[in-house]
């Protein structure tokens, strides 16, 4: 990592490349990707405090080079593209607050909270997301990367947070961990040999419609790959389930009292699984 941007060098033929900001932008056109996200310094916590600091001053400075790439050029495809500004500033508070009330002044149609799930405590993934919202604009989508589980999910909705990305229901689904609203079932365990009820009576996903638990597990234990899909089908399923049913929550004003066990639950261990 260096000020022009970040080198990678290929795994096929040890070439080095390097993606700098205007880079990424570029790239993003060429997709016609909705949502184009500028180059980000993110580090790991524990971190140096000087580290954090000089990883989100430059992360600005990549905003701005970002930004001025984006102007510059026009979408390909006939489409609107939006460029969402990332923030960091790991766990230090005035690095975030300071962070956010640059990216603010930008007047983006969306923002992105970086430098979450890096290896810190779920209180300070929390603290971070609260204080890296209070300056940007409520009207604006907020998306926090890289959460999470679901109670991490609807904690950060309960902070104002619109957009997630995350690994956790498809890494889940494809090592045979499942997530119900009653909790996670690991379908390895030798329990469900012979169960040929499906994994979620209430879930439309197309393992929950079609195969038993049995059958899954049996597809697990064969090493089949068809089991890595329809783990990952379903976990994405719930996933949506769970955010359609905070959304009707929100309408219903009743979203904090079933949001302090709903996620909970679902991300431990189901008593059937015990």
């Amino acid at each position: 990592v260096s000020e022009e941007g970040v080198t990678f060098r290929s795994h096929i033929d040890g070439s080095e490349h390097i993606f700098t900001p205007e880079k990424v932008i570029e790239i993003q056109r060429a997709i016609g990707a909705d949502f184009v996200m500028p180059l980000d310094h993110l580090v790991g916590w524990p971190a140096d405090r000087l580290v954090a600091a000089e990883a989100a001053e430059r992360t600005w400075r990549w905003v701005l080079r970002g930004r001025d790439a984006f102007e510059a050029g026009e979408p390909l495809y006939g489409h609107e593209q939006v460029l969402v500004p990332i923030l960091q500033g790991s766990f230090f508070r005035d690095l975030r607050r300071e962070q956010a009330e640059k990216m603010a002044g930008l007047d983006a149609l969306a923002y992105a909270v970086g430098g979450l799930t890096v290896g810190e405590e779920s209180e300070q993934t929390r603290e971070a997301i609260e204080i890296s919202l209070g300056p940007l604009p409520e009207d604006r989508p907020r998306y926090a990367m890289g959460v999470g589980t679901p109670d991490d999910l609807l904690a950060a909705v309960a902070l104002g947070v619109d957009l997630f990305d995350c690994v956790v229901p498809t890494r889940n689904g494809r090592n045979a961990t499942l997530f119900t609203f009653q909790g996670r079932i690991n379908i390895r365990n030798a329990r469900f040999a012979r169960d040929e009820r499906p994994v979620d009576e209430s879930c439309p996903c197309p393992l929950c419609t079609t195969y038993s638990r049995a059958y899954l597990r049996h597809l697990f234990m064969a090493g089949e790959l068809l089991a890595l899909k329809l783990g990952s089908a379903h976990n994405l399923c719930t996933y949506f389930r769970l955010l359609d049913e905070a959304r009707e929550r929100i309408r219903a004003g009743t979203f904090h009292p079933w949001a302090e066990t709903a996620g909970r639950r679902m991300n431990s261990r189901a008593e059937e699984d015990a």
